[in-house]
């Protein structure tokens, strides 16, 4: 019975890596204005970003484990030197993604 309900057929194209990019920055700036309401400042290089976007996605299950991917290598270890400084910077270094708190801009 539910094959007979189905009106029509639509397929999806999968996501271009340009679309996984924006989707990451789409993320990545809303990560960056709730940072900003608490005191905070991000800056993430472009080579992190094409890095968190190469590793955050796959063809078999599209963007969905971007945001995780992101929460992972960015957000926790954000979280994790939260009390180190007011301004943090992210990076890819060796195939993989490096948070640094911002000596410059410490609370001490």
């Amino acid at each position: 019975e539910f094959r007979n309900r189905i009106d029509e057929i639509i397929i999806f194209s999968p996501l271009t890596m340009d679309e996984v990019r924006d989707i990451a920055g789409l993320y990545l700036e809303k990560m960056k204005r709730h940072m900003e309401r608490q005191g905070k400042m991000v800056d993430i290089s472009e080579k992190a970003i094409d890095l968190l976007t190469e590793k955050g996605y796959s063809p078999a299950y599209g963007a969905r484990f971007l945001k995780r991917h992101i929460d992972q290598k960015v957000k926790l270890p954000i979280t994790n030197h939260w009390k180190k400084g007011l301004r943090f910077s992210v990076d890819a270094e060796n195939d993989d993604i490096v948070v640094k708190p911002d000596e410059s801009y410490s609370l001490n």
